[in-house]
């Protein structure tokens, strides 16, 4: 089970049989020579110790065994998550890692697509092909390769009123941001519209710096999420 999936299939068709065994260790049918529960209860346990109890902590004795052993960084590091690969010794991800701090030019990419977080200074059309109307503001796209109109400035939740105040801060799992668009001095902005080709979807769009700090305050707002993070923890490249 610990190297090959048939073995798990070796697995089942001993349990479908000892789990045959048992029912007719248990046979109510039986006047005479039937198990009292005690006994069964006996079966039962050496059963489940032998076949679940002791073959689990031989499964997870031979994980221990390869993490032992293979604890430096290799060409399956990929297939880990972010976090496990960290632990490895000389892994280029968490050499190269960096603390994100406020004011910082941060690139994003998505994790599935591969594209960056893209603006410029197209807008989207009024209508669309199937009748629905956009808030015709700045497109925000998906973009494959590195580009300038990739780069987005970090900014604390109330810039411009206290700018001074976070310069220089790491930013930190919890908080709550702001995105300028550096190549067009927009903010980043999420809205009740549908956006381009998910109608269930909100449309991503950018707004002026004045509408960022007035109005539409809320919709520029953001907050840093790292997946199974701690509180407090800092936002790295």
């Amino acid at each position: 089970m610990s190297t090959k999936y048939v073995g798990l299939f070796i697995f089942i068709a001993i349990g479908c049989a000892v789990a045959i065994d048992l029912w007719d260790l248990l046979d109510v049918n039986r006047e005479k020579g039937a198990l009292d529960m005690v006994t069964f209860g006996k079966h039962f346990g050496a059963r489940a110790f032998a076949l679940i109890i002791f073959p689990f902590f031989i499964y997870l004795f031979w994980f221990q065994v390869h993490f032992a052993v293979l604890y430096r960084s290799g060409p399956g590091d990929d297939f880990m998550s972010p976090e496990f690969q960290e632990t490895l010794s000389d892994n280029l991800m968490h050499a190269a890692s960096v603390d994100i701090h406020y004011y910082d030019a941060i690139t994003m990419r998505h994790k599935d697509t591969k594209v960056y977080l893209h603006s410029h200074t197209e807008n989207y059309p009024l209508r669309y092909d199937d009748g629905r109307v956009s808030s015709q503001g700045q497109q925000v796209t998906g973009y494959p390769f590195n580009d300038t109109n990739n780069n987005w400035e970090i900014l604390p939740h109330n810039h411009p009123l206290s700018e001074d105040t976070k310069l220089g801060h790491v930013v930190k799992n919890g908080d709550v941001v702001k995105l300028r668009h550096i190549g067009t001095n927009t903010m980043l902005l999420t809205h009740d519209v549908a956006s381009p080709y998910h109608p269930t979807n909100q449309e991503f769009t950018t707004v002026p710096l004045d509408l960022a700090a007035g109005d539409r305050h809320n919709d520029t707002l953001f907050e840093i999420r790292i997946e199974q993070g701690k509180t407090g923890q800092t936002f790295k490249t």
